[in-house]
């Protein structure tokens, strides 16, 4: 039987860039890769990895992620379902 792994042991996939495409940091949450991306504003990305193509959320294109960490969060899981589908990971 295999053993579950719990989160805290796997690496994060949401990454944080500032606007200049620099890697800023890595979480286990989306609303905390958001909190990550309102203290740098416009420009800053989250995306899942390091892949350009795999970004989910641009802030003050998608929206600003200070407002509300819960809707960036649901515009980066949305991107992540589309990311599944593209690459075929259902």
């Amino acid at each position: 039987m295999r053993r579950r792994i719990r989160m805290q042991s796997r690496y994060p996939h949401w990454k944080v860039f500032s606007h200049s495409d620099e890697y800023l940091a890595a979480c286990h949450y989306a609303e905390d890769a958001a909190a990550v991306v309102a203290a740098h504003g416009p420009g800053a990305q989250i995306r899942w990895g390091h892949a350009v193509k795999d970004k989910v959320w641009t802030d003050g294109i998608d929206g600003s992620a200070g407002e509300s960490y819960d809707y960036c969060a649901q515009v980066c899981h949305a991107g992540l379902e589309k990311i599944r589908e593209r690459e075929g990971w259902t």
